[in-house]
């Protein structure tokens, strides 16, 4: 790990597990915490424990539910045993529940050829901002990963542009 920064999680940061599922088994599954553990939750664990926080395999309860009112879909919440709470999505909800991955798909495959973020805009609706904001937090989704020891840790190096060699 020598050379690799490597920060804890803030306490009072957003704390999500976003795992992969369809939309239809989601639905599916989250009005049932029993099926919710045992057909989703559990099997992640058991095929990918480093998608989830150091704590996990100690055990965890069911916290109750939230309801996003930005996708208009619950959000399941878990609570370890060492107090942390949880709430877990889907990944096909982006960060900050702004859309759906469905949604930003085609304008961020534009953006990798250069198309400005205000002709995103214009194409795919929203606003610039929206886009650039969207770009910039999956980038930086894509940086920081758990490493399963309580340490997020940037994985990826950071591009730099001929703008920001030039200056």
């Amino acid at each position: 790990m020598a050379g690799k920064s490597a920060t804890k999680l803030p306490q009072n940061s957003e704390r999500t597990i976003t795992l992969p599922i369809t939309q239809d088994h989601y639905d599916k599954i989250i009005s049932n915490p029993k099926a919710f553990r045992e057909e989703w939750l559990d099997p992640n664990y058991a095929d990918h424990p480093e998608l989830f926080p150091v704590g996990f395999g100690k055990g965890y309860e069911m916290n109750g539910h939230d309801r996003s009112q930005r996708q208009n879909m619950d959000i399941r919440r878990i609570a370890l045993r060492n107090g942390d709470q949880y709430q877990i999505r889907p990944a096909s909800v982006l960060p900050m529940m702004v859309g759906r991955v469905d949604d930003v798909e085609g304008g961020l495959f534009i953006w990798k050829f250069g198309v400005p973020y205000w002709a995103i805009a214009r194409v795919f609706g929203r606003n610039a901002t929206f886009w650039y904001s969207t770009r910039t937090e999956h980038r930086s989704q894509q940086r920081r990963r758990h490493d399963g020891q309580g340490q997020w840790q940037d994985h990826m190096p950071r591009r730099t542009t001929q703008r920001q060699t030039l200056q």
